[in-house]
């Protein structure tokens, strides 16, 4: 590569021509201990971005009460549709000032689940 040209030059130019965004991760003459964390930083991000092109994403259930949210719409609204037999019980949402049970399920809203074990659910996207 060229002096002063990093990897993350690289990245981000690609990065930038690929989604038609600003070239926001310009680095230059950056020392190779610096580098090495806005490569790891870099990788971390990409993996989110990735999250959100993917056509499904997994919320992980532990043994108890679980609080959760769709962090986008999922292809079904129905809760037995999304969690299958992974809770027991009813489902739990904050609506009208007070907690009630719910039989749908919308993204950006939180919900209380009760797990009887360790799950993993997979959400599927539209």
């Amino acid at each position: 590569m060229a002096p002063g040209v990093t990897t993350v030059n690289v990245i981000g130019h690609y990065l930038a021509k690929k989604w038609g965004i600003a070239n926001t991760a310009y680095v230059s003459e950056t020392p190779e201990s610096e580098l090495q964390d806005q490569i790891a930083s870099l990788q971390v991000q990409m993996a989110g971005l990735q999250t959100l092109l993917d056509s499904s994403y997994v919320i992980h259930l532990e043994a108890g009460w679980n609080l959760v949210s769709l962090g986008k719409e999922a292809q079904e609204h129905d809760v037995t549709d999304i969690l299958g037999n992974a809770h027991s019980g009813a489902v739990w949402t904050w609506q009208d000032g007070r907690f009630q049970t719910t039989t749908t399920m919308q993204s950006q809203k939180g919900y209380w689940i009760y797990a009887v074990e360790q799950a993993e659910i997979e959400v599927q996207l539209p």
